[in-house]
């Protein structure tokens, strides 16, 4: 139980002696850091794998060139909600 307390200390800290405005934007602004965060970390991991495994397919390399790449770049984070 000590331990949990003690990681969440920073969440009770504010609850208790923030006003409760200052603090939810404190808290949206650390989601928004975090989900900017998993967005880079999404994107990062499709274009490693478009570079370095789909490119050298032979059937993915005669069709997928140079900047026509990013259409493929961009389909795994789809589903994730991340193409910009």
């Amino acid at each position: 139980m000590a331990r949990a307390a003690a990681r969440s200390g920073f969440f009770q800290w504010m609850w208790l002696y923030m006003p409760k405005v200052l603090g939810a934007w404190v808290m949206i602004a650390i989601i928004a850091a975090s989900m900017s965060t998993a967005t880079g970390a999404i994107l990062a991991t499709s274009t490693v794998m478009a570079n370095n495994i789909w490119r050298k397919l032979p059937k993915v390399r005669a069709h997928w060139r140079g900047a026509a790449l990013l259409p493929l770049q961009r389909a795994p984070a789809a589903p994730a909600g991340t193409c910009q």
